[in-house]
């Protein structure tokens, strides 16, 4: 779709990023189909697909959902992101392989073109417009983000934040609904700062790119409503939900009792692969179901684990190494 053929308001244009493969595509499309059908006709959206596994067909079907205000482009990041690290301040040198778990912290720098975006997970569903998330007012904040509910429900994972990481629970914010600042990145030197941090002390962590989020960016941060990332792993369900986050094993394509799942498959059905998604969770038996029992379990031990491992964020932090920027 042409760029040129959106039309022109004296607002910004909100750039959101999804980062996927082809095993996400289908829900991408979900997410998709929700995030146009509660866009504002007078507003301007760019969507940046990031991946360097995404086939032709799938690529053909996301791009297919543009409208005439929604611009969807797929991003290869191997060569994005080996450009900027190639580029002639080198501040992104290091091993490509090892740094793409961590993309969303190089996101400002990747695509300097904007100073606020909005990354999502591809398995939400949104209600409301990405651009009253957007519109969020961010001021000097470096992230907007809303605590991680998983992680406050297991007496494990709060071990895990407040002991290894030093962070209160109530403050750890999950990563996949974000409004980053990235003027404020790159004015901060955010990619540098991290890069310093994982050369320097890499401390075991749990959730490598969110932990470092939290880490980096405490005392930062606009917390957010619950109602912009409801999941429905937490033993509240948000009603009414501005967005629904299906994150970790509570995805509608896999159960059919997931706390909000009606939202997903009311966009769902409108998506060009419902019949793939109803395939998919008739197809996901008690033997999937058992791994992922089997994976949560190890999830909540490894959390305990790396308490006990020794050297912590927490401790580099009270000898004065806080990795708050």
């Amino acid at each position: 779709m042409d760029v040129s053929a959106m039309p022109t308001t004296n607002q910004p244009v909100i750039p959101v990023f999804f980062a996927i493969d082809d095993n996400y595509a289908p829900y991408l499309s979900v997410a998709l189909v929700s995030l146009i059908k509660n866009a504002s006709q007078h507003r301007q959206y760019e969507i940046n697909i990031l991946s360097d596994q995404l086939n032709a067909q799938h690529q053909a079907e996301l791009a297919a959902l543009a409208t005439k205000n929604v611009h969807i482009q797929v991003v290869a990041m191997r060569p994005k992101f080996k450009q900027t690290m190639q580029a002639a301040h080198g501040k992104l040198r290091g091993d490509y392989e090892t740094l793409t778990i961590y993309f969303r912290l190089f996101i400002a720098d990747l695509f300097p073109q904007y100073d606020r975006a909005v990354y999502l997970d591809a398995d939400v569903v949104l209600n409301s417009d990405v651009a009253d998330l957007y519109d969020q007012p961010l001021a000097d904040n470096l992230i907007a983000a809303v605590p991680d509910t998983f992680a406050a429900d297991h007496a494990e994972t709060i071990t895990y934040v407040e002991q290894a990481l030093g962070i209160p629970i109530g403050q750890y914010m999950n990563s996949g609904v974000l409004v980053i600042n990235m003027a404020a990145w790159r004015a901060h030197g955010f990619s540098d700062q991290f890069l310093h941090l994982l050369n320097t002390y890499n401390f075991n962590v749990l959730a490598p790119d969110q932990d470092y989020l939290n880490l980096m960016t405490q005392g930062h941060i606009l917390q957010l409503p619950a109602t912009w990332n409801a999941m429905p792993s937490h033993s509240t369900v948000v009603k009414n939900p501005a967005l629904i986050h299906y994150s970790l094993f509570n995805k509608p394509w896999h159960y059919d009792d997931v706390a909000n799942d009606n939202y997903f498959w009311y966009y769902a059905e409108q998506s060009p692969d419902i019949d793939q998604i109803v395939l998919t969770q008739a197809a996901y038996d008690e033997a999937d179901k058992e791994k992922d029992r089997a994976t949560e379990q190890g999830l909540l031990k490894a959390a305990l684990a790396v308490v006990m491992a020794g050297e912590t964020n927490r401790l580099i932090a009270a000898s004065k190494k806080a990795a708050v920027l």
